[in-house]
């Protein structure tokens, strides 16, 4: 994967002011093992001061000096990590290669100088990270991490497992081979027609021998 350059041109960064010793971007990111290769500036007066990364275990000074230049163009390397100065445009870049979720962090690039304070600027660079879900068609989410705010994606909350609760509190559902049994179907009442109260019948006249039965009528 190449190399994410920022900072090649000076007059891109936002805090590129007038009388900063050093200047940079302020926020990187990049993805999990690609590679990141972050551009500094700096006045001419300090072409030949060597060049440093280092990583900011405080707000104020930098207790880890991870690769420094001798003041020449020569590159170095150490371990994933080179940096390479350029006199003619008066800037450094570094580059760091497969890049972890332990490389989110607060860094400054800067510039060493005798008698005084370094010059330096800082950088806080975050890894993103593509969680793809397992058969799912959707795209993956991206998970941004820094120093003070990194989570473990494979820590994520799991499904807890346990008795299926029924529509009723307090009652569990039995459980079978392939999951929890069907509800049984609902009974069928059949409904038999009443009887009409004897008020609503029709009188029926007695037999008379000889006599046909006479209906009423109405």
């Amino acid at each position: 994967v190449p190399p994410r350059n920022l900072g090649s041109d000076p007059s891109w960064f936002p805090d590129a002011m007038p009388g900063r010793a050093v200047t940079g971007p302020k926020l990187v990111t990049v993805e999990h093992g690609s590679s990141l290769a972050v551009s500094c500036s700096y006045r001419p007066r300090y072409k030949l001061n060597s060049k440093y990364w280092c990583l900011k275990n405080s707000l104020l000074f930098c207790l880890t000096y991870i690769i420094q230049t001798d003041g020449s163009e020569v590159t170095v390397t150490r371990d994933r990590v080179s940096i390479r100065d350029n006199h003619t445009a008066n800037s450094f870049t570094v580059t760091l290669s497969s890049v972890t979720l332990g490389d989110a962090g607060r860094y400054s690039c800067g510039v060493k100088r005798k008698l005084r304070r370094n010059a330096r600027h800082s950088i806080k660079v975050m890894v993103s990270v593509i969680i793809t879900p397992g058969r799912s068609s959707h795209r993956g989410a991206v998970l941004w991490l820094s120093l003070r705010d990194r989570t473990d994606p494979a820590g994520a909350a799991r499904p807890r497992s346990g008795p299926v609760p029924t529509a009723r509190a307090g009652r569990e559902q039995p459980r079978g081979p392939a999951g929890p049994f069907p509800p049984p179907p609902p009974r069928l009442h059949q409904r038999l027609p009443r009887p009409l109260p004897s008020s609503l019948r029709r009188p029926q006249c007695p037999a008379v021998p000889g006599i046909p039965a006479l209906l009423p009528t109405g």
